[in-house]
């Protein structure tokens, strides 16, 4: 009777440990993120960023999950949903307001796409696996019919 009990244990530690092995242990405080990127990779020194298109953009940023941030110095016009807004010329030097968790999926955006290249290159090489860029910025976003809030 003990062997059948230490069989049936040493099975269940088994299948317990193969269980774990296909759902790996968060890594971002207990939540899954499980928010798929899909667009252009983008490699860079560090890693590789992904540029989006504003329908691809859209269908990101409708995650609140996502930490939206604009890099307008001028803030005009902004996504709906956006958590953060900074300089792109000072996010060097403010990495510490990102979140902490590198593997959060970070969406950014400028008015026209000249700065978010830069910043999701600098972001990347910061150590952040899950960067996006809206192609052509909010000008482009709007173009193709997407809401934008005016801040005046």
């Amino acid at each position: 009777m003990k062997r059948i009990m230490l069989a049936l244990s040493a099975l269940l530690v088994v299948m317990f440990a193969t269980s774990c092995a296909d759902n790996p242990t968060p890594t971002n405080g207990g939540e899954q993120t499980n928010i798929a990127i899909t667009g252009t990779p983008v490699d860079v020194d560090g890693g590789t960023y992904w540029r989006l298109t504003p329908a691809q953009f859209y269908s990101l940023t409708r995650d609140s999950r996502v930490y939206l941030v604009n890099l307008d110095k001028e803030r005009t016009f902004y996504i709906s949903g956006t958590k953060m807004y900074l300089d792109a010329d000072i996010v060097s030097s403010n990495l510490a307001r990102f979140p902490s968790d590198k593997t959060t999926v970070i969406a950014i955006y400028c008015s026209v796409g000249t700065k978010s290249p830069d910043v999701a290159a600098i972001l990347v090489q910061a150590g952040y696996s899950n960067v996006a860029e809206l192609n052509d910025g909010w000008l482009a976003w709007q173009r193709q019919g997407y809401p934008l809030q005016s801040s005046s």
